[in-house]
């Protein structure tokens, strides 16, 4: 009797415990009696999270219409770019890459990936002798000026099948 007992209050003692702290824990409602400046937030708050859902819906879109001729091949290894401006500031950027291409030059794009990856490189060192790492890397513009030399690049070995250069990772350390 003893060895049922005692399991038994201390489950009863654990589910008590358990239902104490939920209610005790339990987030207090939301007062209705806002000030102005509060109203206005949660209306910019509502407006941001309308424009999230239309974003979220249209990537919804674009993903039903994604075509199924189009593959992304990693390319192996990263990339590490020394990076020295006028100021004598140095850097370096790591960057790792993917190309979207043709499902049909997808083994292309294997076969012939030391040439990609020098074709890669050379790009990668001439932006960065032009400057195009020294301060905002992250901007919209440079970045989409990195993506279509790199693109211009692999359609140099691959031909026009490809379809964008990807960037997966950038990681940019100063020294």
């Amino acid at each position: 009797m003893k060895k049922i007992l005692i399991p038994l209050i201390l489950v009863l003692i654990g589910i008590g415990g358990g239902a104490f702290l939920g209610m005790t824990m339990k987030p207090e409602p939301e007062t209705h009696e806002e000030e102005d400046g509060a109203a206005e937030h949660t209306s910019d708050q509502e407006k941001t999270e309308k424009e999230h859902a239309k974003n979220l819906e249209s990537a919804a879109l674009n993903l039903e219409g994604a075509r199924d001729d189009i593959v992304y091949v990693d390319i192996p290894k990263q990339f590490v770019i020394p990076i020295m401006n006028a100021k004598g500031k140095r850097s370096l950027i790591v960057l790792q890459l993917q190309i979207e291409i043709d499902v049909k030059k997808a083994e292309l794009a294997t076969i012939h990936a030391p040439k990609l990856r020098d074709a890669f490189l050379r790009t990668l060192l001439e932006l960065s002798d032009t400057g195009a790492f020294d301060d905002t890397v992250t901007s919209r513009e440079t970045l989409e000026d990195i993506r279509y030399e790199l693109k211009r690049a692999a359609e140099s070995v691959l031909g026009a099948t490809v379809y964008s250069v990807l960037i997966e990772q950038m990681i940019r350390q100063d020294l």
